[in-house]
């Protein structure tokens, strides 16, 4: 198999599993198709947001690639939980 394959349904995985465990453990909301299908918009938001951050962290304030990575991980994951509960309980 690819790399490619694998990297993709790894992916594709990953985000059936955060929905599962997002929609079941975190928010405590039934899972619906409308919000299945809605909830990987957080992860394209999410990357997008991170390029951005990154992109500033490295080439406007000069931080160290390595750093930036985690600034940008540290930022991101307040957004990516509001989006979550935003679309979970939405249905």
């Amino acid at each position: 198999m690819r790399y490619e394959f694998a990297y993709a349904i790894g992916y594709v995985v990953g985000i059936t599993v955060a929905y599962a465990l997002s929609t079941t453990f975190v928010f405590r909301q039934p899972m619906r198709k409308r919000s299945a299908a809605r909830f990987p918009l957080v992860y394209a938001v999410q990357f997008l947001i991170s390029l951005v951050l990154l992109r500033l962290a490295i080439e406007i304030f000069a931080i160290p690639q390595w750093l930036a990575l985690a600034v940008s991980v540290v930022l991101t994951i307040p957004i990516t939980f509001a989006l979550s509960r935003w679309i979970v309980r939405a249905g």
